[in-house]
């Protein structure tokens, strides 16, 4: 057993016929890594199948932000200090990329 999640990125599986409402989340391989089931209520079944699909991107952005360098922090040694624009830019590319990682977690 690995202490890493299954590699994404992750995707809905086709509906199991025969367990109405279930859906199964399959990682980039192909791996089974959970199913869903939603009887009766099938729409939050999908809506949380997207969700759990979502969570290795969802965990790639958390790690991104978490790696920043903060304002002040030291850089081999040297106090960051980014400019405006460089800021600007980042932030920018930041709320593109949670936009995006909102729609495939909540479409």
């Amino acid at each position: 057993m690995s202490d890493s999640p299954t590699p994404g990125p992750w995707k809905i599986g086709e509906r199991n016929e025969a367990r109405f409402g279930t859906r199964t989340i399959l990682g980039a391989d192909g791996t089974k890594v959970c199913s869903v089931e939603s009887f009766p209520l099938v729409t939050v079944g999908k809506a949380d199948a997207a969700l759990i699909a979502a969570a290795p991107s969802l965990l790639t952005f958390v790690r991104l932000i978490a790696g920043m360098t903060r304002e002040g922090e030291k850089v081999d040694g040297v106090r960051f200090e980014p400019t405006s624009e460089d800021c600007l830019a980042t932030l920018n590319e930041l709320i593109t990329q949670a936009r995006k990682l909102q729609k495939q977690a909540h479409p």
